[in-house]
């Protein structure tokens, strides 16, 4: 649907804000000054949550809290049950994994693909790069929908921690609930971001609801953390998808 191949889905991190736990001293209290649990989180393709991750300490950022979840457990030892490793559909190449997407808040893994980091990157990096993005507004608009439609998010959460999670996750299984069943009408188009036809990006009308710059709110952004990992395969995977991507662009005429 976004046009990214192997993409199983998108993931990216939230705080959830809350009032001071007792005694807690300062796990939750992250680096943008207030208390939060954190929501780890990847997304389909219809802005459907298919795994959350929901209670870490606020002091931690996504790859901190992927690497200490069953997630990346299941994904490390096997059990997660991805496709096998194939090559691109009319592509000559080496067989590629099947993975999620990510910002550059997380590792580059076989199982996770995220941008190449820098600026002034070479044509085919930017390519790349802007098509990886797409497919990463899944998660980024299934979390706008979220705060935007459901009235606890506008502020801080009000209770002990544990009730915390159960609203967080309640929320979320009424978000996946109501856009089964009636999705035109719980985000209608105009609602999520969208692409007009220049490929230019149309912010969703829940921008404008939700605080763009994070500081106000229940759900906030998460800090990057600094040394992300590289591995010989992950790397050599999205070399094989960049060059995909490039060949799909010069064969459209784009």
């Amino acid at each position: 649907m976004w046009n990214f191949t192997h993409c199983l889905g998108a993931i990216d991190g939230k705080h959830i804000a809350i009032q001071c736990p007792l005694k807690s001293g300062s796990l939750y209290y992250n680096y943008k000054g207030f208390f939060s649990i954190v929501l780890l989180a990847v997304c389909d393709a219809n802005y459907l949550f298919t795994y959350v991750d929901i209670g870490s300490y606020g002091c931690n950022n996504d790859s901190t809290v992927l690497n200490n979840c069953e997630l990346e457990k299941a994904a490390e030892s096997g059990r997660l049950c991805f496709p096998p490793s194939e090559p691109l559909d009319g592509f000559a190449n080496s067989p590629v994994p099947y993975f999620f997407v990510g910002d550059e808040a997380f590792s580059l893994k076989p199982w996770i693909q995220r941008p190449y980091p820098g600026k002034n990157l070479p044509e085919d990096e930017r390519i790349f790069n802007y098509r990886l993005s797409r497919a990463r507004r899944t998660v980024e608009n299934s979390f706008g929908i979220l705060a935007a439609l459901w009235r606890i998010f506008p502020h801080p959460i009000q209770t002990k921690v544990d009730t915390a999670e159960n609203i967080v996750k309640a929320a979320i299984c009424l978000h996946n609930y109501v856009r089964q069943i009636n999705g035109a009408t719980y985000s209608p188009a105009g609602f999520i971001d969208s692409e007009d036809a220049t490929g230019q990006i149309k912010p969703g009308e829940w921008r404008a609801i939700v605080s763009e710059d994070g500081t106000s709110g229940a759900l906030r952004p998460l800090p990057l953390p600094r040394g992300a990992r590289y591995s010989t395969v992950a790397n050599e995977a999205r070399e094989t998808l960049r060059d995909y991507v490039m060949a799909q662009c010069l064969g459209s005429g784009m």
